[in-house]
């Protein structure tokens, strides 16, 4: 159904009113009644018009308010993210510093094992005939 456009609306209104002036008695009633029905019938059409254009509004701010609530939870996550990172870096800092440490210590319990004269071989394949007791 095409709405009538505001020329149309005008155009009709100035024809009642033109029949109105030309009319005496209940025929001008009537046509003052119609005149009353047609601008009506155009502010309910535009208040119509103006409740959708609330509802889309409305779910426009809705939308919103889900976008924003996603960002918030994307920017924790974020934060968390870069926190864990930190602690990553941290955690690998830690591990190369042990892992130079037991690499020095193992150099040194094997210096210490030539000059005692233990062989190299590992605990599981030295055998019964294992110098060191335990």
């Amino acid at each position: 159904m095409d709405e009538p456009s505001i020329t149309d609306i005008t155009n009709n209104v100035r024809k009642c009113i033109l029949n109105i002036l030309n009319r005496r008695g209940n025929k001008r009633k009537l046509l003052t009644e119609e005149l009353i029905d047609i601008i009506r019938q155009h502010f309910t059409r535009q208040g119509i018009i103006i409740e959708e254009y609330k509802l889309k509004a409305l779910q426009s701010e809705g939308k919103l308010t889900e976008i924003k609530a996603d960002s918030t939870k994307d920017t924790k996550h974020k934060e968390k993210n870069v926190e864990l990172e930190q602690k990553i870096a941290a955690d690998t800092r830690l591990i190369a510093k042990y892992k130079k440490h037991f690499q020095r210590m193992e150099d040194e319990i094997k210096e210490l094992k030539d000059k005692l004269g233990i062989p190299a071989l590992p605990w599981y394949e030295q055998g019964k005939d294992d110098p060191i007791e335990t």
